[in-house]
């Protein structure tokens, strides 16, 4: 969602830090965005593991249909 909402406001320090091309642009385009908490956040966002956060996402859909499952 967090990611989703960066780009939106065309701030993507969600994006993958896997481009090290791509470092100077993460850092300067939150920066001019306005958004000095993004700014902020923007190189711990930049760094993830892709299959952790899938694995957590899906945990969270599992147990949410668990818990709304009639019975």
């Amino acid at each position: 969602m967090v990611g989703t909402l960066l780009r939106e406001v065309s701030a993507s320090p969600a994006f993958s830090g896997d481009d090290p091309a791509g470092v100077e642009h993460r850092r300067t385009e939150p920066e001019s965005s306005g958004l000095a908490h993004v700014a902020e956040a923007a190189p711990h966002l930049a760094v993830r593991d892709h299959r952790d956060e899938f694995e957590f996402g899906l945990d969270l859909v599992i147990t949410a249909l668990e818990l709304h499952r009639p019975g």
